[in-house]
């Protein structure tokens, strides 16, 4: 009997840490909620909104078994990136939802690694007519504890492609120095030694220029870093592209008359041969378009296209 025993508690202990081992998933949802009034008792029975976390903020959250939820309200603008995570200070096992507007499921997450029992989202935000989201938790075992819920957003930078970006502003004096005779200038280097990127747009300013025109790249330096341009003149015409070390591109310029206008526009311009052409149209009509730094394709009229 006492060996029978021995080995029941072997099967027993075996049972328990293969189920320690991998928790079954939290897949709670709360799209219930979407059409229930937040002051009813349904919602409270199923929710408690506690109030609002900032940018940068934390708030501490008591939690019971009742009701089952515990949620901030925390706000963003689509394509925000947003960092929150659920700690607990008193050993409980946080699980945390980013809900929308509807209480449809963002994301979610349990376990942050296999380290910790914390919870922690890192998100893109999709758009919400309210300009709110929702960050729900709860304890995985339903238990008693303390947590401490925090919140941070990351705006999506905006492209360099304007007159105060660093490599715009580091490129102007070089440029407005060269001015016609940039051809010969020591700064100028051969197509071949460009960075990929910058080497396919030096071939679509050679394929979109007309008789006469000059294609040339220079290599200059913002601060300590790399950087290039590729320029396209006609007549009094110019058009520059500039790309970082890697051949990114990051800004396009242009000027009409360079007698009159010398300093560039960094605007897009829909009348620029250098990045408008036919087949570029958005609507994939394959009328004329142009294909801006920001990898939007635009409408333009260059050409009927016919």
């Amino acid at each position: 009997m006492a060996s029978m025993r021995v080995w029941c508690l072997g099967v027993w202990l075996a049972v328990e840490l293969a189920g320690c081992a991998s928790k079954p998933p939290a897949d709670d949802t709360f799209d219930d909620l979407a059409t229930v009034d937040v002051k009813s008792d349904y919602f409270s029975y199923r929710l408690k909104m506690l109030g609002t976390v900032t940018d940068g903020a934390s708030m501490s959250v008591p939690y019971t078994r009742t009701p089952r939820f515990r949620g901030v309200i925390v706000g963003g603008t689509a394509g925000d990136t947003v960092d929150i995570w659920v700690r607990s200070t008193d050993g409980g096992d946080a699980v945390a939802w980013l809900l929308d507007d509807h209480y449809k499921v963002i994301a979610k997450n349990d376990d942050a690694d296999d380290t910790t029992a914390d919870s922690h989202l890192h998100v893109v935000l999709p758009a919400s007519p309210s300009g709110t989201y929702k960050v729900v938790l709860r304890d995985y075992y339903i238990k008693k504890h303390t947590f401490s819920a925090s919140y941070a957003i990351t705006s999506p930078a905006s492209p360099p492609s304007s007159g105060t970006s660093p490599l715009v502003q580091a490129f102007l004096p070089l440029y407005q120095a060269g001015g016609a005779t940039y051809a010969t200038d020591s700064h100028v280097v051969a197509e071949t030694s460009l960075p990929v990127g910058a080497r396919s747009g030096f071939s679509d300013f050679v394929g979109a220029s007309p008789s006469g025109t000059t294609v040339t790249a220079w290599r200059f330096k913002v601060g300590t870093a790399t950087s290039y341009a590729v320029m396209m003149a006609f007549d009094q015409q110019y058009f520059v592209s500039l790309y970082d070390a890697a051949g990114t591109w990051v800004a396009h310029g242009h000027t009409n008359d360079l007698g009159a206008h010398p300093a560039l526009d960094w605007d897009l311009y829909i009348d620029d041969p250098s990045i408008c052409r036919c087949g570029l149209a958005p609507d994939g009509s394959g009328y004329a378009g142009c294909e801006w730094v920001d990898g939007q394709r635009y409408a333009s009229d260059i050409s009927d296209c016919d």
